[in-house]
């Protein structure tokens, strides 16, 4: 019989999703979202998020809000991810980085923080580009003219990328961008751009102080 019974702020509970996935929730402050603690490592394939999870033990839905650090951290088989409108809230940078398979994470239409293009996450607006798929093959990338930021953990541990072309529009680049790469080589950067410029393929700011690191 179901208590009826909610659940206190910070409380977990294994929700099953549609195709059957298991996910770990955490209860938060409001009392009618969730965290996503851990998903299930044994998840493979493609996931979709549902908007909300019920608690099957106290009857009870919740409003998936966000993602944590452990998110996806065993999620080593995980090929595709899609966000539901109500996900808005990414609290870790280094969320979806262990998804050496993951080669696209699409977003609902209707979500307000977030918004996806050939697989690539980016914010809403388009302006920064937050996370590529580590798993996305292709050994070259353009970054999408609307980007003005590219974060520190962008281009975390991509398998494929070898070349990475950044526009005139991208403005702020925080350390190290690429990293854990094995296959990165270099940066091609257009020579319109403000605040950057490659020279062998490495970055640099604009008065040739090397940025960032070398491929």
């Amino acid at each position: 019989a179901m208590s009826g019974t909610p659940r206190a702020a910070g409380d977990t509970f294994v929700a099953t999703v549609p195709s059957g996935q298991q996910l770990l929730c955490t209860v938060e402050a409001s009392g009618d979202t969730v965290s996503i603690a851990e998903a299930s490592a044994n998840i493979a394939g493609d996931l979709v998020i549902p908007g909300t999870v019920t608690d099957t033990a106290t009857g009870k839905s919740y409003i998936v809000r966000a993602l944590t650090f452990a998110s996806f951290a065993k999620c080593y088989s995980l090929t595709s991810i899609h966000f539901p409108a109500t996900l808005v809230d990414i609290t870790d940078d280094y969320v979806l980085i262990d998804g050496s398979r993951l080669t696209s994470i699409t977003v609902d239409a209707s979500n307000p923080k977030f918004s996806s293009s050939d697989g690539v996450l980016f914010s809403k607006d388009g302006t920064e580009l937050v996370r590529y798929p580590p798993g996305k093959p292709g050994s070259s990338y353009r970054v999408p003219d609307k980007v003005e930021t590219l974060s520190a953990t962008s281009f975390r541990a991509t398998q494929y990328i070898e070349t990475l072309s950044i526009g005139a529009s991208v403005t702020r680049v925080v350390q190290p961008v690429v990293s854990l790469s094995k296959a990165f080589k270099s940066f091609e950067v257009d020579a319109s751009n403000p605040a950057y410029v490659s020279k062998d393929g490495v970055l640099f700011t604009k008065d040739m102080k090397p940025f960032v690191r070398y491929p």
